[in-house]
């Protein structure tokens, strides 16, 4: 399938985001909507996870946060036939490591500290 012209518009509206909370309302919104965009042609895909307020008192945020990254991760490992050609950004300093995957991680606070 040939790129979309999304694609490079979005790599370069995500490469130096570091924090997803400093974005504004307006440019969240404008990302989503490319990604939408671009999962309805099947040149990308997303996937949420979440879990309850009571099973975040019993597992605590960190572990809770970790396991949905994981659902996500194996999730949209379903749709990709080399596994070894994914990178995983993370949106924080936590050092996860999910079962199931042995990929590159990139993890935004160390990408803070390169830019």
């Amino acid at each position: 399938m040939a790129e979309s012209s999304l694609v490079p518009s979005l790599v370069a509206s995500l490469s130096g985001l570091t924090d997803s909370k400093l974005l504004t309302h307006e440019k969240r919104e404008n990302l989503f909507s490319q990604i939408e965009l671009l999962q309805h042609r099947s040149e990308c895909q997303y996937a949420f996870s979440y879990r309850d307020a009571d099973i975040i008192d019993e597992l605590g945020i960190r572990e809770a946060n970790r396991q949905c990254m994981q659902d996500v991760i194996l999730s949209l490992l379903q749709f990709v036939d080399d596994a070894d050609a994914v990178e995983v950004y993370i949106d924080g300093c936590d050092n996860y490591r999910f079962d199931g995957w042995d990929g590159e991680y990139i993890f935004a606070e160390k990408r803070k500290k390169k830019i």
